[in-house]
């Protein structure tokens, strides 16, 4: 949209001047702001809307000038906002001291958003000393920027002060310590010697440090740490975990005793690495629950060999996310020798009722026909603990939405699903229409699909449903 002067101005009044103002997210992603002065103070006004959580302004023109009346017109400290997105606003060099101001203004906020931008290593700075004494700040997500190694001591001074900071707070303060702080840096001219300087100065225990798969981690964070194994493969942070480090990975998990959660997402790993990691370890790790993949090469054999690891009587894998990988892409596409797919499909359906302990499987983006939706969806049928399953962005149609109806006349335990971006038309709609009134579901989000909006009622959603890693791991007590 083309939001500014007088609209943008409208909604900041309006809203501002509630007595009693409900508004709790402001999404404005690319939205296109053309008056700075104007638009910064009408933003800086809904900014501190006491109900407001959450405020995005993704993709607009914001820029400097922007950022700069936004920041010099948020009046106090506002309590209130715990997420703000700055992604892709056109900020560049000399916007650091309003990102500085911003985070000082905001002493509540969690995450903050300021990627596909052009901050340069004076703004990261000035941004990341501002956040030495702040206490909530979880994610920080600083992707694809202007950014080298030379803020490695801003990085380390930072995670230094918020540990001082912890240590002279008053006894009620230490009660409370500071959030684990993650800091996200791919796509930048940062290297592995960045995680090593942080690793050796000891300040890490608290603190994760994301250059796209890679951590440098502390005792009392969840995610495997692999930067001992990556060391060796030097190199920028969009180099990204080959299946040749893979059996060095599985070990590691197979001695981990402690280990919850792993996440590869966005590499270059294929059913080969795939295979490797239970056949290492991961059906031997009675602590693992949460795998994320997302993002890779992985296909069906990679895929049935996960399973087979999930369905183990030693697993206690309760998350699966295999989202954009192309698992079911050349089913039923070959002849000859290559059915060899029809029958690794095969072994997928009869693998999928076993793993009793899974509660989130996510297939998002994975080359789905309606035949083998049809099927994966039937193969879960009788899970006891399935929660939340995603066939989005896939080619379902009207059999794989009848047979969706069919399970959820049996299996009370699911409660979402996303069959967003498919082929489902009214045909598909009204058979799960038929079994609404015995659904105990909190959604299915049918939005990008070839149906009437207006047949749709709850609750069976015309929208989309986008997932994060912190949603799946709340979702499963993580």
């Amino acid at each position: 949209n083309r939001l500014s002067g007088a609209p943008l101005r409208t909604i900041a009044t309006s809203v501002s001047e509630s007595e009693r103002p409900r508004m709790q997210v402001l999404d404005m992603r690319h939205t296109k702001l053309v008056d700075e002065e104007t638009d910064g103070k009408s933003l800086a006004m809904c900014a501190c809307v006491p109900s407001l959580v959450k405020l995005s302004i993704v993709g607009s023109d914001l820029g400097n000038g922007g950022l700069a009346c936004f920041a010099s017109n948020i009046a106090t400290q506002c309590d209130h906002l715990t997420e703000l997105n700055l992604a892709a606003c056109s900020l560049s060099t000399g916007c650091g001291s309003h990102l500085a101001n911003i985070v000082r203004h905001f002493p509540r906020l969690e995450r903050l958003g300021v990627r596909l931008n052009s901050l340069r290593n004076d703004d990261a700075d000035l941004l990341l000393t501002a956040l030495h004494t702040h206490r909530h700040l979880q994610h920080l997500f600083l992707q694809d920027n202007e950014l080298d190694n030379c803020i490695t001591g801003t990085v380390v001074n930072m995670l230094r002060a918020r540990r001082e900071h912890l240590d002279h707070s008053t006894p009620d303060a230490r009660d409370q310590p500071l959030s684990c702080f993650t800091i996200y840096l791919t796509g930048n001219d940062v290297n592995m010697d960045l995680l090593q300087d942080v690793a050796r100065s000891g300040v890490c225990g608290i603190d994760v440090i994301f250059l796209g798969s890679r951590y440098v981690t502390g005792d009392s964070v969840k995610e495997v740490s692999i930067e001992s194994l990556v060391q060796r493969f030097g190199g920028k942070l969009n180099e990204v975990v080959p299946d040749n480090m893979m059996t060095a990975l599985a070990e590691r998990i197979a001695t981990d005793t402690s280990l919850e959660y792993i996440s590869l997402r966005d590499n270059k790993i294929t059913s080969n690495g795939a295979r490797i990691l239970p056949q290492s370890g991961l059906a031997f790790n009675s602590t693992l629950q949460y795998v994320d993949l997302s993002f890779n090469k992985i296909k069906l054999p990679g895929a049935v060999a996960l399973l087979q690891a999930v369905a183990s009587t030693q697993s206690r894998v309760r998350a699966l996310v295999l989202y954009e990988n192309p698992v079911f892409q050349d089913v039923g596409q070959h002849g000859g020798d290559d059915d060899d797919d029809d029958g690794d499909l095969q072994l997928m359906m009869s693998l999928l009722p076993q793993c009793v302990n899974l509660q989130v499987l996510l297939l998002g983006k994975t080359g789905m026909t309606d035949a083998t939706g049809t099927a994966v969806l039937l193969a879960i049928k009788h899970l006891p603990q399935i929660r939340w399953i995603s066939v989005s962005n896939n080619q379902l149609g009207d059999r794989a939405a009848s047979a969706l109806s069919d399970v959820l006349k049996t299996n009370s335990s699911l409660k979402r699903i996303n069959m967003a971006d498919n082929d489902v038309t009214d045909d598909g709609v009204k058979c799960l229409l038929a079994c609404a009134e015995v659904m105990s579901v909190e959604g299915v989000w049918l939005g990008g699909n070839p149906c009437s909006a207006d047949l749709l009622q709850p609750p069976l959603h015309y929208s989309k449903f986008w997932y994060s890693s912190e949603m799946v791991e709340e979702y499963i007590g993580l």
